[in-house]
């Protein structure tokens, strides 16, 4: 890790100050026995996404120090890797029951230690029988491997990434599509994850391949930067299907300021046709993502199936319209009106407004209205 010019602190977990489960963000007070610069007390504040922690365990954070403008100087830790093997019973309890895992409180986690010793995570993890014999239902036993194996695999993904001098964030969310394979992909073409993974850009994944000096072939990064492309102009156009010349265009552009090389277009071009990962989906001279293509023809079928008019008592519609501008002291114009009833009348209605005063007075009388309709 120490290529990466990261500094780094090797210490034991004193104190777990703050700890969310459901991202993995701790922050923790640590006693220091080696650190890589300048620092002026034995302890230190570290912060970080460190999944698998725990007090009494000694560990080697990699990252930067910066200063919090209140509570000072901190340890950022982008990633963090056993120092030595646990050797503290104490220390394997707490770790069981920081985790929270189901059944397993502090009496059930001095049972386990007891039994399976100080390597009673690996013992639980590597063997699906090893908590047979606790008060423990098969389900549960079946979760609590589930997370404790989930712990090791993301600091596993975490470690990999920060090599790459890829965030913690878009490593969590690779980790959550493709689990432990996402290393193997990784070492292998970390383009694959262009327009797969939201939190990664062109330009990161191709900095990543020349700092690391990777071997990727040309055809693959430029199918990674048509991915990432393509995806961006779908986000930021509202439309999911775009112009394949201007998908090929922006592509180019992309890849020489990257490079600051001149372009193959014909390479490009043959690049988005052949597809080789079934990643794009044609209609005519535009193109989208397979997925968003899915997901269309998905919500049409299921609108098609929803689309039709169900009985409504227009009178009682438009005395009910009449009744609520009185009470709310609002005037809805023709068009307002006629939204309001189409709400009432077909199962399926879109309301649409550049102006948020504008669908506004809509929307309360359709509020309004709900529970009188559904009884």
């Amino acid at each position: 890790m120490e290529e990466n010019n990261d500094k780094y602190v090797v210490g034991k977990v004193k104190k777990i100050i703050f700890r969310n489960l459901k991202d993995q963000f701790f922050i923790i007070s640590v006693d220091i026995t080696e650190i890589s610069f300048d620092f002026s007390t034995d302890d230190i504040t570290i912060t970080g996404t460190l999944p698998g922690l725990a007090e009494g365990l000694t560990y080697k954070f990699y990252g930067e120090l910066t200063t919090h403008p209140k509570y000072g100087r901190q340890f950022k830790a982008k990633t963090f890797e056993p120092a030595s093997e646990p050797d503290d019973p104490k220390a394997v309890v707490k770790f069981l029951v920081s985790r929270e895992l189901p059944g397993i409180g502090e009496k059930t986690a001095q049972k386990i230690v007891d039994k399976l010793g100080v390597n009673a995570v690996d013992e639980i993890i590597n063997d699906p029988n090893s908590l047979n014999g606790f008060k423990i239902n098969p389900e549960r036993r079946k979760e609590i491997r589930n997370k404790l194996t989930e712990d090791v695999e993301l600091n596993q993904v975490l470690l990999a990434f920060s090599r790459f001098h890829i965030s913690q964030s878009a490593a969590i969310d690779a980790y959550n599509i493709y689990g432990l394979d996402a290393i193997n992909i990784l070492n292998d073409n970390p383009y694959y994850f262009l327009g797969r993974v939201a939190r990664l850009s062109f330009s990161q994944i191709d900095q990543s391949c020349k700092l690391t000096q990777i071997s990727v072939s040309e055809e693959e990064r430029i199918s990674g930067a048509l991915k990432w492309v393509a995806s961006e102009m779908i986000l930021r156009s509202g439309s999911t299907l775009i112009e394949k010349e201007r998908v090929l265009r922006n592509t180019a552009w992309v890849l020489g300021e990257n490079s600051g090389a001149i372009v193959d277009e014909e390479l490009i071009e043959k690049c988005l046709n052949d597809n080789d990962e079934e990643y794009f989906f044609f209609q005519g001279e535009s193109v989208t993502t397979l997925d968003y293509a899915t997901y269309e023809k998905e919500i049409s079928s299921n609108l098609i199936k929803l689309n039709h008019q169900i009985e409504s008592d227009e009178d009682q519609l438009s005395q009910e319209i009449q009744n609520f501008e009185k009470k709310a002291d609002l005037k809805l114009d023709p068009f307002q009106k006629s939204a309001v009833k189409a709400a009432f009348q077909d199962n399926v209605s879109i309301i649409t407004g550049d102006q948020e005063q504008e669908r506004r007075p809509s929307f309360r009388p359709l509020l309004r209205f709900l529970p009188i309709f559904i009884n």
